[in-house]
């Protein structure tokens, strides 16, 4: 279900990134990025997270930044498959994996 490997992805226009409303880095644009890297579905991620699909699409589409504590549970997702977003100055601008 993941991949080994250490990447990085810059996303092409940051100041579109860093414009998002963000919890903890977690974006439309990060969330999405993260979830393709990972090669999940909406469904995928939701399921590890331990909510609905509709918290997964309508964060991902920004509809609405997701409750605390779906956000926590989504980080701590990507955070045990290796994930970690990259801030600057405290916006969040691309996303890395470790193995």
């Amino acid at each position: 279900m993941s991949k080994v490997g250490t990447a990085l992805v810059r996303v092409r226009q940051p100041e579109r990134l860093a414009s998002w409303p963000h919890v903890n880095g977690l974006s439309p644009v990060t969330c999405r990025a993260m979830r393709a890297w990972l090669g999940w579905t909406q469904a995928d991620l939701a399921a590890l997270a331990k909510c609905t699909i509709s918290v997964i699409s309508g964060l991902e589409h920004g509809d609405h930044n997701p409750r605390p504590a779906h956000a926590k549970a989504i980080l701590a997702v990507f955070d045990a498959f290796g994930g970690e977003i990259i801030m600057r100055d405290g916006k969040p601008v691309g996303i890395m994996f470790f193995p």
